[in-house]
């Protein structure tokens, strides 16, 4: 294999990708804020995060069965079944468009309205590229999971592009632009994924395989994105719109905690006894090494790049970023954290973390999120990822002496990018 093959599909191409993508991120979101201001922006960020969660509620845990079966034979009769299964959820997702529109949304005007239901209906798109991403990974072809996780964003980053240089930007145009990155690609999945000739497997044992995955996937999407869905009745677009620019920051070690993550779970899956212990603690020390050089980066530079990027109305978020700094460093060890998990079939064990995680989150954003705002929301969702990492910890249990920060540390990341894998 030459060496541009082999970096290509490293994870250092994930890598790559991702910072890209974080920085188109660091693109539209300020084009969007500016735009539209405090409000708007926290009314696209509701809805966005609504188009986020309901396909992965609806997938009843798919992608991460599909991503296990195809890693055990290598057999692509899995992904054709979940493929059509995926269709399926256009029927509650359609339920789920009308009450949204209903209640969430309900203050939205036509064009958005109709934007959400048009998005909400997609929803077996996004479910179809998310089984291809699971299945692109578990085949270690690192480069093609760039690719399917570079392709919504870019897209939709030049949606929003188009829109500011016409001055047309709006709330539904918002909402097209990332539906046209949906579709844009699931078609890039279906090309990386060809599934013509395998034969499909039986549906019900999907399904029930599907269902031990199904609540951790809908808890850590869940205590990742509830909140933001939950921002305008309890604290009205302008805080939501504060509390948007946040997670914005807050969020974007999460590029590098899915890079860093991506070897874990076929390194924890092909070992056992000792050499599972230390494969455990290099995927979480790596973890934290990247979560902190990150988190320290970020806090250094967001006092004066939010309100550069964001304009001077959102400079009051800045107590709310640097609580969502804080939360981010955590997230990094969680994707790592959570991989380890499910390498071991212990999809309950990391739903109790995740739903833990949630609840902590969700009674702190009910009692103190109306009078406090965005930085009570910051709070409570920082608070919710400790409290998720900390009951993930507890089930892992691994060894003190595998944990512990070493010098030694940042080199195992550079190995873990760019080597192929993660054991060492």
């Amino acid at each position: 294999m030459s060496v541009a093959v082999r970096f290509f599909n490293s994870p250092m191409t994930m890598l790559g990708s991702r910072l890209s993508v974080a920085a188109l991120g660091l693109i539209s979101a300020p084009l969007i804020a500016q735009a539209l201001g405090p409000s708007g922006r926290g009314e696209t960020a509701s809805a966005l995060a609504t188009m986020y969660l309901v396909p992965i509620l609806l997938a009843l845990g798919m992608p991460f069965e599909v991503r296990r079966r195809v890693l055990a034979d290598g057999g692509m009769g899995a992904v054709r079944t979940a493929r059509r299964l995926a269709f399926v959820t256009a029927i509650p997702a359609g339920l789920v468009a009308w009450l949204a529109v209903s209640t969430l949304f309900s203050g939205f005007d036509a064009a958005s309205t109709v934007a959400v239901v048009v998005a909400l209906m997609s929803t077996p798109i996004m479910v179809c590229w998310m089984i291809d991403i699971g299945v692109v990974g578990a085949q270690r072809r690192f480069g093609a999971v760039a690719l399917l996780q570079a392709t919504q964003p870019v897209v939709y980053v030049g949606g929003i592009l188009i829109l500011a240089l016409m001055d047309a930007m709006s709330v539904a145009g918002v909402i097209w632009a990332n539906v046209l990155g949906s579709v844009a690609t699931a078609i890039v999945g279906t090309l990386l994924n060809r599934t013509h000739r395998a034969t499909p497997v039986p549906w019900r044992g999907l399904l029930r395989g599907s269902t031990t995955f199904y609540g951790a996937q809908a808890s850590d999407a869940a205590y990742q994105r509830l909140d933001q869905v939950l921002m305008l009745p309890l604290i009205g677009s302008h805080q939501a719109g504060l509390y948007s620019v946040a997670v914005t920051i807050g969020t974007l070690p999460v590029f590098l905690a899915h890079a860093v993550a991506a070897p874990v779970f076929s390194d924890i899956s092909r070992t056992e006894g000792r050499a599972r212990v230390l494969a455990t603690g290099d995927a979480l020390r790596s973890a934290f090494m990247v979560g902190l050089a990150s988190a320290v980066f970020l806090a250094v530079v967001s006092p004066w790049g939010v309100p550069l990027l964001f304009g001077d109305a959102f400079a009051e978020a800045l107590p709310a970023v640097m609580f969502a700094i804080l939360g981010s460093l955590f997230v990094v060890v969680i994707a790592s954290a959570g991989e380890v998990l499910s390498a071991r079939n212990l999809g309950l064990r990391m739903t109790v973390a995740q739903g833990s995680g949630l609840v902590t989150c969700l009674v702190l954003l009910l009692i103190f999120g109306p009078p406090f705002g965005a930085i009570a929301a910051a709070i409570a969702n920082a608070s919710g990822i400790i409290v998720a990492l900390t009951v993930m910890m507890m089930s892992i249990r691994p060894p003190l002496h595998t944990i512990v920060p070493r010098p030694s540390d940042a080199l195992l990341v550079v190995r873990r990018l760019t080597g192929r894998g993660g054991a060492v």
